[in-house]
């Protein structure tokens, strides 16, 4: 059962990249209130074609909308998804914010959340299946520009000759806080597109929304984009403008899953009855590989480009002082509404005369792991609502729901994406998968303690040593991508050791 419900990480960790990517180019190199647009770009990933994304500018009056309509297609080994995603940001031709809408359509039911601008304030409404949900939110410390205004000041920028450019402007795919957007050595050169030979500016682009991913952009005469490329550890993505359709093959859609397995050096019997492991990581970019410890993950540098990874499930560590007053840990998200009255119904019924957070808790992973009788590939990212409604999906569907159902008993949780061995899955033996799980904020002993859960697992194992962390995330808008940004750096480049095994009966 397990196996069936592993492998769903690196798309959600290609999502967030091609997000990034998409950020740049929404932020791009071009003349403030330039004539309304729309380009066309060809999506393409590990060299294959895998979507297509719309970028266009449209002014009405003294509103400027810039909208972005992303779609693509991935193999997750045999069973093929699709995923899009889309923004709106309008704003006044003074360089105010006014409206951004962001649209995602990652499982069956797409999600939206529209942020309005008020002058103390940002009201946020996400809306899944005809549910809506309100929440107020500040509004963005410090200064920062929308497109319009942050175009104007890299247009005088370029025409001062500047060397770096940097703007602090909003990523509408995302949530409403700010990222820094830099661009350096700037090259003048020509690109092939559609079999003609195009003028263009090289430049080097960063995004604080994708730390350590560096993006080579291709701008023309106008400043926008014509060719934008990024790699993060083994996974590349590549968008071009285009002319004509983009042709979508299903069937020659990249596959994300079996290329992503991770083959340690050495296999590992009775992996769901480990107590007690220690690996060795490194990538092959050579970097060091950056991972969270957590109540039962201890991390250590070995060398200058692997790390030391201990996972002792008999001995866990106190959580953060400052996790444990997080009201974040308890909030109702757009990925995790544990206010939806089906949610609520559930918890109750799952926890009716089980008292106790530890057993509760228990109780509510073994509850999800029975109650998701449809465990399968075929979904995207669905949220917990979603997932309340159809009991389909696979690992993050598992926690996700997981975590809703925790805070709705008001017990604080978050979500953990990294890795979990397997003996076999997906035709491969003796990997190790990408995998997400949930972990709960509980009193053990005289000690508030982050404790591991795995929906995905039956009754008699919650938890296990073959688990490595490499990601944690609040469920907050626009946390999940970020948390996912670290796992995107190390797809296709990742190698382990194992070097300790303990089991339960030793």
């Amino acid at each position: 059962m397990m196996q069936t419900a592993l492998q769903r990480t690196p798309h959600r960790a290609a999502r967030a990249l091609l997000a990034a990517l998409a950020c740049l180019v929404l932020a791009p190199l071009a003349q403030a209130q330039t004539p309304d647009y729309e380009h066309k770009y060809e999506v393409e990933m590990a060299g294959q074609t895998a979507g297509e994304m719309t970028v266009t500018q449209q002014t009405e009056g003294d509103e400027i909308t810039t909208t972005m309509s992303m779609r693509f297609e991935l193999n997750r080994g045999a069973t093929g998804l699709t995923i899009s995603m889309g923004s709106e940001f309008v704003e006044s031709t003074r360089g105010e914010p006014i409206r951004m809408v962001t649209e995602q359509a990652l499982g069956t039911m797409p999600t939206s959340i529209t942020y309005v601008w008020k002058e103390d304030g940002i009201t946020a409404v996400s809306s899944q299946g005809g549910q809506a949900m309100t929440n107020e939110l500040p509004l963005p410390e410090g200064a920062w520009l929308t497109p319009s205004a942050a175009a104007a000041y890299v247009k005088a920028r370029l025409a001062a000759g500047a060397e770096s450019i940097t703007v602090r402007t909003i990523e509408p795919t995302s949530d409403p806080t700010p990222i820094v957007v830099t661009r350096t050595d700037f090259e003048p050169t020509t690109i092939e597109i559609e079999g003609k030979q195009v003028p263009v500016t090289k430049c080097r682009a960063t995004s604080s929304a994708s730390p350590g991913a560096a993006s080579t952009e291709y701008i023309d005469a106008a400043g926008m984009p014509v060719r934008s490329e990024i790699a993060m550890g083994g996974l590349s993505v590549v968008m071009t403008r285009t002319s004509g359709d983009v042709v979508i093959a299903a069937e020659l859609a990249p596959e994300l899953m079996v290329s992503t397995f991770v083959s340690p050096d050495r296999p590992i019997k009775n992996p769901r009855g480990t107590r007690r492991a220690i690996y060795r990581l490194s990538a092959n970019a050579g970097e060091r590989p950056s991972l969270p410890g957590t109540n039962v993950q201890h991390v250590k540098p070995d060398g200058d480009d692997a790390v030391r990874v201990l996972v002792d499930m008999n001995e866990r560590t106190a959580a953060d002082a400052g996790d444990i007053n997080d009201a974040d840990f308890l909030a109702a998200t757009s990925t995790c509404n544990h206010s939806d009255e089906l949610i609520v119904s559930l918890t109750a019924g799952a926890l009716d005369g089980i008292v106790g957070q530890v057993e509760q808790a228990e109780a509510l992973r073994r509850f999800v792991h029975s109650y998701i009788n449809a465990k399968n590939l075929g979904v995207g990212f669905a949220t917990a609502s979603e997932v309340a409604r159809t009991r389909s999906g696979d690992c993050t569907e598992h926690g996700v729901l997981l975590a809703a159902m925790l805070r709705a008993a008001g017990i604080p949780s978050r979500t953990a994406a990294g890795l979990v061995y397997a003996d076999q899955f997906a035709g491969a033996e003796s990997v190790f998968a990408y995998h997400m799980w949930t972990q709960a904020l509980l009193p053990i002993g005289d000690t508030m303690t982050w404790v591991d859960l795995d929906a995905t697992l039956p009754d008699a194992t919650p938890f296990d040593a073959t688990h490595i962390a490499l990601g944690l995330s609040d469920l907050g808008d626009g946390a999940v991508d970020a948390g996912f940004m670290s796992i995107a750096s190390l797809l296709g480049t990742l190698k382990i050791e194992v070097e300790t095994i303990e089991w339960a009966d030793e």
